[in-house]
């Protein structure tokens, strides 16, 4: 599948709404918690988070946001 395939979006789109309700996401929080993961790597692994998957879910996320 493709970030920008009619699935993929409505997933990014729930996973978009999921995380707004649970922390207010600005690029800063972005920032910061890529520069984490970048440096504790394992600690993304263990919820099952690796760089290929969190790298397809922000060009998805991406996509539905300049749909809008």
């Amino acid at each position: 599948m493709a970030p920008h395939e009619d699935e993929v979006r409505i997933l990014a789109k729930i996973w978009s709404e999921k995380m707004s309700s649970w922390v207010h996401i600005n690029e800063e929080f972005i920032h910061s918690a890529e520069q984490y993961y970048a440096e504790y790597p394992d600690d993304a692994l263990s919820y099952g988070m690796d760089g290929e998957l969190y790298n397809f879910i922000k060009q998805a996320v991406g996509v539905i946001t300049t749909d809008a």
